[in-house]
């Protein structure tokens, strides 16, 4: 037994001095902590319990994608942000805080990135004889491409076991089943010792909301296998709300794009397919056969594969089958039961709802933009199109696009608006048939005119810029509404005015009617006295006069404008400017409609604001 000791004062200062060291470094550790995760913006991930594998493991050796992603933990990295109840959304919020389009005159970074290199997605599958190469694009498609490629390999062994290139034929074929794929490239080149350059590549695409309504219902219902999954939580929770749903995978794919999770499984149905097949350093060399929407079109899409397949040094009667057996690929997936189509029901939901389509445009803004998918669908605001000259207060008759009063009428009508500042561009007006559209930019009224050729036009602009680019230098010190070029992101020069300068140069391009921000540097200055300042632009902006800045049309009244005007005459009187730095450069107008030579004039804007076309 040890004796009890009274504590000297040296052993009381000793004990008093280590206790203090305690709470001074414990302190300091919770000051850190405090600091670390409170003076950034922290989006607190919960990972699976077991430690999650990288795909690379499977490179190469011809792995089923299934087979590599089942490797990994089955319980989906979710962020910790709660959703609403009873599967309510927060769309509505994410939108008014956000842009509610992104278009060319929006910031992309509000959209989910392009173009990203996500690793293996990719799936390759080649064929030597015809040089053929494929990368399968996660979509419906994909069996039909396994089954084409398996066919192109040995016709005869395919054609005595699956009798048809059918949906399903690769995988109910052994040797099908045997058929390598590739998860990269250079396993490819290694093993059948080839040469890319001589390669025929081609990939299938799908219109964006058709592919994400087809992968919500096979997700959410459709694949009874994964019903007691633990990534059908993000099913469960949303209580079959797409709303709830769209929102939850808003904020997933950016956590993926951002690289702080890696995709599961179930989220290849719902990955933008421009961030497959390294695409965004391969795209250009690719055929990209585009399926059109809503189940329209195949016969179009069944020719261009024939068609593709043939000059690609296939047999013709080979080729002829491999195109018809495209119209046998059912659009939408299996039902869950008798007259019960979720596909159906979830595409019309998606469709009749603006603010769930403009959430999808933020997720697949790049598959819409480079892979030429139709986006009408996603503004109030739809085109249409009329025939008219530009003239100032002197009407100009037209009638099927022709002068009817001859030459005497059809004159060129110069015009200069005091107020219009001499350092914008001219605008002259001429003999033009123009084609005038809906543009959302700045407001819901508002428009733009462009003239007919205008593309072939542009490109002989593109030419001309090309071969004197080196008159042009660099500028950093810009002024609002400056002439300048700018490139686009095919290398192409566009005449532009500057109209606003944030962090980025925002140039009104006077040839497309478009507005483009771009760095700092990369904006060239057109010389006074050049010719391309005299030169007339192919497109003006333009409000209709009286027509109030929200009004936003919708699809019943511009169908109805279009059938209303399909054979009258207009024109237009233009009425002065509007100078707002995001509409630079852009006119007041009014438009006028005479259904015959001699017929009464009509406003457009009286019958807009009368509800004219909602009756017709």
């Amino acid at each position: 037994m040890v004796p009890y000791m009274a504590p000297t004062g040296k052993r009381l200062r000793l004990t008093a001095c280590v206790l203090g060291g305690v709470i001074a470094v414990t302190t300091l550790f919770e000051l850190v902590n405090y600091l670390t995760l409170h003076d950034a913006d922290v989006v607190v991930v919960e990972y699976p319990s077991n430690k999650m594998e990288r795909w690379a493991s499977g490179e190469g050796k011809g792995e089923d994608d299934e087979k590599l992603l089942n490797k990994k933990s089955k319980t989906p990295a979710e962020q910790s942000e709660p959703v609403s109840e009873e599967g309510s959304t927060n769309v509505e919020e994410l939108l008014s805080t956000e842009p509610d389009r992104c278009n060319i005159s929006t910031p992309v970074k509000v959209c989910l990135p392009g173009f990203l290199d996500v690793p293996l997605l990719e799936k390759y599958l080649y064929d030597k004889k015809t040089d053929l190469m494929t990368c399968v694009v996660n979509n419906n498609y994909s069996p039909y491409l396994q089954s084409t490629m398996c066919f192109l390999k040995d016709k005869e062994r395919f054609m005595s076991a699956a009798k048809s290139i059918a949906l399903n034929a690769a995988h109910e074929t052994e040797h099908c089943k045997q058929m390598k794929t590739y998860n990269n490239l250079d396993s490819l080149i290694q093993d059948y010792n080839t040469e890319p350059k001589k390669w025929r590549q081609f990939a299938v695409v799908e219109d964006p909301i058709q592919r994400f309504a087809k992968a919500f219902a096979e997700t959410c219902y459709n694949t009874p296998e994964w019903n007691d999954a633990a990534f059908q939580e993000i099913c469960d929770k949303c209580i079959d709300s797409i709303p709830c749903f769209i929102e939850r995978y808003y904020r997933r794919l950016h956590v993926i794009a951002e690289g702080e999770v890696e995709p599961e499984s179930f989220d290849l149905r719902f990955i933008p397919q421009n961030w497959f097949c390294k695409f965004h350093n391969s795209i250009d060399k690719y055929q990209i056969l585009q399926v059109p929407a809503y189940g329209g079109g195949h016969e179009g899409v069944s020719a261009n594969l024939a068609n593709f397949f043939a000059a690609s040094g296939v047999k013709k009667t080979d080729a002829e089958s491999i195109g018809d057996a495209f119209e046998e690929v059912k659009v939408a997936p299996k039902k869950k039961g008798e007259g019960d189509d979720e596909f159906t029901k979830a595409l019309k939901e998606i469709r009749s709802n603006q603010t769930l389509m403009k959430m999808l445009l933020k997720l697949y803004y790049f598959d819409f933009k480079y892979f030429e998918s139709e986006m009408n669908d996603f503004t109030d605001c739809r085109p249409f199109f009329m025939a008219g000259f530009l003239a100032g207060e002197t009407p100009l008759m037209i009638q099927e696009g022709r002068s009817s009063g001859g030459s005497a009428i059809a004159k060129y009508t110069s015009f200069k608006i005091p107020s219009y500042s001499a350092a914008y561009f001219p605008i002259k007006s001429q003999e033009d048939r123009l084609c005038i559209k809906n543009l959302r930019t700045g407001g819901s009224n508002a428009f733009y005119a462009v003239q007919e050729e205008s593309d072939f036009r542009l490109d002989k602009i593109h030419k001309n810029l090309t071969k004197t680019e080196g008159e042009f230098r660099r500028i950093f010190n810009i002024g609002t509404s400056q002439p300048v070029l700018v490139y686009d992101d095919n290398g192409h020069i566009h005449r532009g005015v500057v109209s606003d300068r944030l962090e980025k140069v925002r140039v009104y391009l006077v040839d497309s009617g478009k507005t483009v921000d771009v760095p700092y540097g990369e904006v060239l200055a057109i010389p006074k006295g050049h010719w391309l300042r005299d030169r007339q632009p192919l497109a003006f902006r333009f409000i209709i006069d009286g027509l109030p800045e929200d009004y936003c049309m919708t699809k019943e009244e511009a169908e109805g404008i279009a059938a209303y005007t399909l054979n009258t005459s207009m024109y237009i009187r233009i009425r002065g400017t509007f100078t707002d730095e995001n509409n630079l450069g852009g006119f007041r107008v009014s438009l006028h409609i005479r259904r015959s030579p001699s017929g009464p004039e009509e406003d457009l804007r009286e019958l807009i604001m009368a509800r004219k076309f909602k009756e017709v």
